[in-house]
Parts: structure tokens; sequence; C-alpha cells
């Protein structure tokens, strides 16, 4: 097993995860030329925990986001999640897990997104009322036939949904239940929407538009999953950017702000105010982007990572505006990756500023924590990773809520692109790398240097 300048792929197993109660409609999606092409198809799957939007824009994007798409792989699972904590609107999830998953039997392909929030809470305020659920479950499954007749089924179930403390709903949920909310908007449980093209379906746990109040214009979405299918194509253009990552044992959290690549072409972004893990990892404002434009032969894509500024370690090491890029072409043959638009702004390490070369793969001892890495980029015949900020623990480091093991790893500013004919690229792919190259470099003599 390589431990340099290698990519690892690990499916993880579904756990933890309660599947939603059979509810809801079963919606059969036919029309000719406009369902997915005969098997195998490409699977496109996504579920995630939570999105705010205000007047259309996105302004917190999709929080522990797992997506699997552009791929005609099965028997593949993955999975990311953690808690949710939104504090201008009082959202708060005390656990959230969301799963993507493959399977094909013969020329017959299915593909299952759920996604999972507990201990949920929403609003609170003096002029908002309390929305909460102990549970809510989502599933959105899309099976495509051996004629490329897709059929797809959503289902919602709520446990103890509550309105001002008075219980709701509870149990299976009927598709687009819509629930009136004098002062505030409207609620959408189990809201379904059928792909245009007939190839899929989008499930929505809770969909709340606010009409009136103070927040005005305020979209929100918790618990989503979506399952579509599409045409195959005779390259893929996919990837992931997204704004960091922390691999510590216990406390490994998921990518956050990610988004992929669209591959059938075009642009998908996402944006959030910041997140901070208390003593760990403070990032400010994100933007995550990721492009493609298809042709034949000739594609091309990117994904950037771009972060308003950066705190590891309770500002151990410091950074302003950071942007990660990594750019691909393919002219039917041959793929070309590159790093251009990739930068670092302003980094100091224990509040001196750095003020050495900058230098793609920069590796800075830090004594008695650990190495960072600054624009490290990993990279093959059919992948390029560009990891802004990198930081490696040599040994354990104590923060407000622990102590981080030995080998722990902290990311900021990631941005990944591939070029390949068909496999499958999860938004969790990284952690599941990063995972697996702990365990493997810690058995190493040389456990950095394996890191590297």
């Amino acid at each position: 097993m390589r431990c340099r300048g290698g990519r690892f792929r690990l499916a993880r197993s579904v756990s933890g995860i309660v599947a939603a109660a059979v509810a809801g409609g079963t919606i059969v999606l036919t029309g000719g030329s406009a369902t997915a092409a005969s098997p195998p198809a490409m699977y496109d799957q996504l579920a995630y925990s939570t999105q705010v939007t205000v007047g259309g824009v996105i302004d917190s994007g999709a929080t522990f986001p797992e997506g699997l798409g552009c791929t005609t792989a099965s028997g593949v699972s993955r999975s990311n999640g953690g808690a949710v904590s939104i504090p201008a609107l009082s959202l708060n999830a005390g656990a959230s897990t969301n799963t993507v998953s493959t399977l094909a039997v013969g020329p017959v392909q299915t593909g299952t997104s759920t996604s999972q929030l507990l201990g949920l809470s929403l609003l609170g305020t003096p002029l908002l009322p309390l929305i909460s659920a102990d549970a809510i479950d989502i599933t959105t499954t899309a099976t495509s036939a051996a004629d490329g007749t897709v059929t797809s089924t959503g289902s919602v179930t709520v446990t103890d949904l509550k309105l001002s403390g008075i219980t709701i709903l509870n149990g299976a949920v009927a598709p687009n239940t819509g629930i009136a909310i004098p002062g505030v908007g409207s609620l959408v449980v189990n809201r379904q929407i059928p792909v245009p093209g007939n190839i899929g379906l989008v499930t929505i746990g809770l969909s709340l538009d606010i009409t009136l109040g103070p927040l005005a214009g305020t979209s929100i979405t918790v618990g989503y999953a979506h399952s579509f299918f599409r045409p195959p194509l005779p390259v893929i253009i996919s990837g992931v950017a997204y704004s960091n990552l922390v691999s510590a044992g216990p406390l490994t959290v998921g990518p956050l702000a990610a988004t992929g690549v669209p591959c059938t072409g075009g642009t998908s972004t996402d944006t959030s105010l910041g997140i901070t893990i208390p003593g760990v990892i403070t990032v400010g404002a994100i933007t995550e982007t990721g492009e493609a434009t298809v042709g034949s032969p000739d594609s091309s894509g990117s994904t950037t990572s771009t972060i308003a500024g950066v705190s590891l370690l309770g500002g151990l090491v410091t950074a302003g505006a950071i942007t990660a890029k990594a750019n691909v072409s393919y002219d039917g043959s041959t793929s070309t990756f590159d790093s251009t638009g990739t930068s670092i702004a302003d980094l100091a390490i224990a509040g001196v500023p750095y003020v050495g070369p900058l230098d793609p793969g920069t590796e800075i001892p830090i004594p008695g924590v650990g190495v960072l890495f600054v624009n490290r980029q990993i990279s093959d015949a059919t992948s390029l990773s560009v990891r802004a900020l990198e930081l490696v623990l040599t040994g354990p480091v104590l923060y407000p809520g622990g102590t981080l093991p030995t080998y722990s790893v902290l990311q900021a500013g990631v941005a990944n692109i591939y070029a390949v004919a068909d496999e499958p690229i999860g938004l969790s792919a990284q952690v599941d790398q990063i995972d697996l190259l702990n365990k493997v470099c810690s058995e190493q003599e040389d456990a950095v240097a394996c890191l590297t």
C-alpha cells in the first residue's frame, strides 16, 4: 500500500442510520427518450443536513453533505455527518448522518440517499415559534430498469414533531404535507420534487418558507436526499471542494461547506458564513465552487475553495484569504492538471509572519506540534488534490475539549479534481483516505514522512 502521493478509496459501511418507514408516494417516471439511458446509467446521489437561503441566495450552504455522482459503479456506500448549529436561526441538531449508496442486480440499478437528524430545534425566539423534533428520517430511492425507465420513491418519518411545544406530527408523513404557521409562513413536511427529464426524485424532510416578520424571505431546508440517473459519458470530469476537515480520532469531522462538480456541465456553488470548532479550527466566510465544460472530445473542469480567514489550534497558525484551486483539461486522450489560482495570504506561525517561499509542497516544522504543509499537491494520472493548509500533528495536542491524538490532520481549503472513465468519487472520499492513511502511517518508523 502506497503512502506517498497515492489516493485511497474506502467505501464506508452504513451504520447508525434509522431507515425511514415506507410511506409517501411512489412516482413512476417515464417519457421515452427523456428517461435515463439503458444500463449502465450514471448514479447521482446527494444528501445533506440543512441549507438556508435568503431572497433566493444561499446564506448557509449544505451542512455535512455526502454525494456520489457521475459513476456507474455499484456496491458503493458513503456517509458524512455531525452536529448542526446555525445560531442566527437557533437551528440545531445534536447529530446528523447523511448516506448515499448504489446497488445493481443484473441490469437493474438502484441508488439510495438518506438523511437523518436527531434532537432538532429551530427558531423559538420571542417573535417566532419553536419547531422541534426528536428525529427526522428522509429516504429517496431511484431504480433504473433494463429499458431505462426510472421509478422513484420518497419517504419521511418524524418522531414527535412539535410546534410551540405541541405535537403536530408523529410517524410516517404523506408527501407534501402543508402546515400554515400564523405570523411566520408555511412549512411543508415530506416535500417531494420530481426531477425534470424523468430521471429521479428530491425528498426534503422540512421545507420552511418564512414570508412574514423579521426573517421574511428566508427559506430553510432540513434533511435533503435526492436520487437521479443520467446517461453515461465517455469521460467524467468530477471533483469536490471543501472548506475544512478534521481527522482526529473521536473529533473527526467530515468535509464541511463542500460542493461537487456537475459532470454533465455547469457550475455548482456552496457558501457559509464560517465554521468554528473551538480551539481546533476556525474559518471565515466560505465559497466552494465546482465547474465543468463537457465536449466531444474536449472537456475541462475545476474546483475552488476560498476562505476569508483561517485559525488553527487557537491561533497557532493563522492566514488571511486562502484559495485552493484544481484544474483539468481533457483532449480526448490525455488529461492535463494544474493549480493555477491557488494562493495563501498573510500566513503566520505563533503570531510571527511567515516570509519564506510558498511553493507547492512547502513544509514548515512547528516544534512540539507537527508539520504544516502549505499548498500541498498530490496528483496522479487521473487526479489532482490541492490543499491550501494541512497540519499534521506529530504528538498529542491539548485543546479546550480534550486532546487531539498524534497524527491528527487538520485541513483548510481543499480542491480536488478528477478526470476518469468511470470511478466512484464521493464527497467523503477525503475523510476516507486520510483516516486510512493515518492508520497505515502510524505503524511506520517515520510516520510524518509517510503522511507526506
